[in-house]
């Protein structure tokens, strides 16, 4: 089971889907979430490259994220899957053992 999730339906980049799933603790899942979410809102549309806004928000992400769990001595971690879907494209990203799965017509892919 996921320690966060969200949902951002109508944001500039697209439709943005993310689920989280802490390490030892919440901590890290639910400050990433939050994390994420303030990156990948203030983001454009999606261009021809699509995982690059992901790629960066991820980096951006990570680096807030180290920087907070040493100040507040977290022992925590998360693995991360996150997802856009614009117009005319999809993006997948993720960070650790988690996946996404793209189903058509009854058969994942």
């Amino acid at each position: 089971m996921e320690d966060a999730h969200f949902v951002l339906n109508g944001a500039k980049i697209g439709d943005v889907l993310g689920v989280l799933d802490g390490c030892g603790g919440a901590n890290a899942s639910t400050f990433c979430s939050d994390a994420m979410q303030r990156y990948l809102v203030a983001e454009e549309p999606l261009a021809t490259e699509a995982t690059v806004p992901l790629f960066e928000a991820f980096d951006a992400v990570e680096r807030d994220c180290m920087a907070a769990a040493t100040e507040r001595k977290w022992v925590d971690a998360t693995t991360a899957t996150v997802a856009v879907v614009g117009d005319d494209a999809l993006a997948v990203a993720w960070v650790g053992d988690s996946r996404c799965v793209l189903a058509t017509t009854g058969a994942g892919k």
